[in-house]
């Protein structure tokens, strides 16, 4: 059975075939930096094994030696072909995104999901003290105690203090 999106683009010639939009542009790819990609491929699977990196590689780990890799490109260091390095992490990087998400370890990703929970406090008596963004209301007065990675939240309507554990927050 072949795919079928109901659009066609009619070429000169008359002959028709399936839209293309949304699904890249294979015929633009740069080839020869592909092909430079792939000699770093060839070289890794040599030194750690064939599809070593398809078993997955913590995000934060590809995204340090691609920074790592074009720092020491920029600064004019040849002692390997840093520039091809730091494109293969990235395009790993692009990859896992699909094939294994549970690898995205960024601290950006870790204070988006704190948020996420953040936003769910409430006082004892059922008022909801911070917002859909994890900022408490502008009703509500606030402490930090950093010395002790606490966050009070005093109630407007029962005068009540929540203590908020910062560690409660974290991915640790």
């Amino acid at each position: 059975m072949i795919k079928d999106s109901g659009d066609r683009t009619e070429f000169e010639t008359g002959a028709k075939r399936d839209m293309h939009a949304g699904k890249g542009r294979m015929d633009l790819l740069p080839w020869y930096g592909i092909m430079e990609v792939s000699k770093h491929c060839e070289e890794g699977a040599l030194k750690y094994g064939e599809h070593n990196v398809d078993k997955g590689i913590p995000l934060h780990s590809l995204l340090d030696s691609a920074a790592r890799h074009l720092a020491k490109y920029m600064v004019g260091m040849d002692d390997e072909d840093h520039l091809r390095a730091a494109c293969w992490n990235l395009l790993w990087a692009l990859n896992q995104r699909e094939t294994h998400p549970e690898l995205d370890d960024r601290f950006a990703i870790q204070i988006k999901e704190n948020k996420k929970s953040m936003k769910d406090i409430t006082c004892t008596c059922g008022k909801a003290l911070t917002d859909e963004h994890g900022r408490a209301f502008r009703d509500v007065e606030q402490d930090i105690n950093l010395p002790m990675l606490r966050w009070m939240l005093r109630c407007p309507e029962c005068k009540k203090v929540t203590v908020v554990n910062w560690k409660e927050f974290t991915n640790e």
